[in-house]
């Protein structure tokens, strides 16, 4: 979907204890609400993430912002 909107895919997995969670970003927000105001600075990237078990998270954020995103995810973890 993201290609098909005419962006290259970023894709990250990480590994939370034997779940895995998939991330794929890359669309920027005009793109998939094309109508909405801006209510950013520029235009913020968004991103989706699934895991092989409940973890289900989606994101935005400008591109400045993005290594502080994917750091706040690489550290999410599963609390039994």
């Amino acid at each position: 979907m993201v290609k098909k909107q005419g962006s290259e895919p970023n894709q990250r997995s990480f590994n939370f204890n034997g779940e895995t969670l998939s991330c794929v970003s890359g669309q920027k927000f005009s793109q998939i609400a094309p109508r909405t105001p801006q209510f950013l600075e520029g235009d913020a990237n968004t991103g989706e993430c699934m895991s092989s078990g409940q973890l289900q998270l989606r994101f935005a954020g400008t591109d400045a912002d993005m290594p502080q995103v994917w750091e706040i995810v690489s550290h999410i973890r599963k609390r039994s």
